[in-house]
């Protein structure tokens, strides 16, 4: 489930089809550059950028598929 537009494995078709879906729906407010799937290397990119240094990133999973991340930033 995509949780910011309700729409379940929405997020997993490809960005032009998402973006196409969104539009005909009424939810365009979250095509375009809005969201993007982040791999947890580009968190953890992100995270060191931020200047985390000890981050623990954990996959929630449902069914065996990781549907989205936690990240835990130690001090």
């Amino acid at each position: 489930m995509e949780i910011h537009t309700r729409f379940p494995l929405l997020h997993w078709l490809p960005k032009t089809v998402f973006d196409k879906i969104l539009t005909c729906v009424g939810k365009g407010w979250a095509t375009g550059n809005y969201m993007n799937l982040l791999r947890k290397k580009d968190i953890k990119a992100i995270c060191k950028a931020a200047g985390a240094r000890r981050i623990e990133i954990k996959g929630n999973r449902l069914l065996g598929i990781v549907m989205d991340y936690s990240i835990i930033v130690a001090k």
